[in-house]
């Protein structure tokens, strides 16, 4: 099936829940999504790593975010699950 590291094995779990139960979700909500909902926690590092990593996870596309302190603008994924894991 892939790659399954028991280190990140809750991490994994809780973001294809979330993903499932909410829809394509962008790395900034999903790790604001993991830091809430564990003790623990996460970094934006971790986070991208499992999404990119495991084949359960696909970029669904890519959106504009602007900062509105320095008014840069930045792209951010946004990740769904591979067709397999949607039925």
């Amino acid at each position: 099936m892939g790659i399954r590291a028991n280190k990140t094995k809750r991490l994994r779990n809780k973001l294809v829940k979330r993903i499932t139960r909410m829809g394509p979700q962008t790395t900034r909500q999903l790790l604001d999504y993991y830091n809430d909902a564990s003790r623990q926690g996460s970094t934006m590092n971790s986070i991208t790593n499992v999404l990119a990593k495991d084949p359960r996870f696909r970029v669904h596309h890519k959106v504009m975010v602007r900062n509105s302190i320095s008014g840069g603008k930045y792209e951010m994924l946004v990740w769904g699950l591979t067709s397999e894991e949607e039925e």
